[in-house]
């Protein structure tokens, strides 16, 4: 399920997936995407009784403990007109993966692609679905620099959140290795912790040789790797993701 999808309708009702991350650690990003959707005009629905969408298990190999988690997701979220997500990780599993879970279960693979179709990642859906370039102008003005987070390449994504900051005027440095993993991957960083350091180091490295006092990411994942890492350094740089910006919360 690839991105540029133009031809979808602009919805009047938006159902946000906050995500696991957002929900325990970052609640701010869960206000900032939903404040940003609604001030552009959307209604905005959280269900309460929303769930994991099973990434980590499926990421993990435990694809029979991924598949109740999923279908309970595709259950609580079915009757949404678009699905929006603050992750590129999370709507990637929904878009790509889920349809593997369910390959032997024609039922529910339909209901994942058919569900698939109508989610998009944030700012994919702002590019391509709302196609408003003027959102570019409500970014602060500070020195910015962007990492590209793994995960939206899964999604047939590249240039978009960084189309979306040159709109803006604010001055983004380039980050070397942009596209090079950060070191995370959920439960890679665990099971290699030293492959994984030493991934991380390097990007903290090239961040610094940027000069910019934010570095800005589409995924919680990436962020919260590199945000605590950066502390625990002494580095002077702050971290947002891209919803924090565009909704004024990150200023």
């Amino acid at each position: 399920m690839t991105s540029k999808r133009t031809d979808f309708p602009k919805p009047k009702t938006i159902t946000l997936f906050s995500t696991c991350l957002a929900d325990l650690f970052y609640p701010q990003v869960r206000h900032s995407t939903r404040s940003l959707l609604e001030s552009l005009g959307y209604q905005v629905t959280l269900p309460k009784d929303q769930t994991c969408c099973g990434q980590p298990a499926f990421n993990s190999g435990k694809w029979d403990d991924a598949r109740p988690v999923a279908e309970a997701w595709l259950k609580i979220f079915a009757g949404a007109e678009c699905v929006v997500v603050p992750s590129g990780s999370c709507a990637a599993m929904v878009r790509v993966n889920m349809g593997h879970l369910f390959e032997h279960e024609p039922k529910k693979l339909e209901a994942a692609r058919e569900l698939g179709s109508r989610t998009f990642e944030l700012v994919e859906f702002l590019t391509y679905v709302h196609q408003d370039e003027s959102i570019a102008s409500r970014i602060p003005s500070e020195p910015l620099t962007y990492h590209y987070s793994c995960h939206q390449r899964e999604l047939g994504l590249s240039g978009e959140t960084e189309a979306l900051l040159e709109r803006s005027g604010v001055p983004c440095h380039e980050l070397k290795g942009k596209d090079e993993c950060c070191g995370f991957g959920g439960a890679f960083s665990a099971k290699v912790p030293e492959v994984s350091a030493a991934m991380l180091k390097k990007k903290l490295s090239n961040i610094q040789a940027t000069g910019a006092s934010c570095v800005v990411a589409n995924d919680l994942g990436c962020l919260m790797n590199m945000e605590c890492a950066a502390k625990k350094a002494g580095l002077k740089v702050g971290f947002k993701h891209i919803a924090e910006l565009l909704s004024g919360k990150g200023s």
